[in-house]
């Protein structure tokens, strides 16, 4: 499938590559690998980032 040109020259890749999921309210002490197992059944999974604090690289908590 060929990329959709946008206004101004801008490129979008196609949906099925251009994937996003944002997951809230997770335990803080979620690891990359039990996030695989628990998405990986819906999907490939290309990448998984867990946000941590700066100081104390611990999940961040709100």
């Amino acid at each position: 499938m060929a990329a959709i040109s946008l206004r101004k020259g801008n490129t979008r890749l196609p949906p099925e590559v251009n994937r996003v999921l944002y997951v809230r309210n997770l335990p803080f002490n979620i690891t990359s690998e039990e996030m695989y197992d628990i998405f990986g059944k819906y999907g490939a999974i290309r990448q998984i980032r867990i946000g941590h604090e700066q100081v104390t690289t611990t999940s961040r908590r709100r």
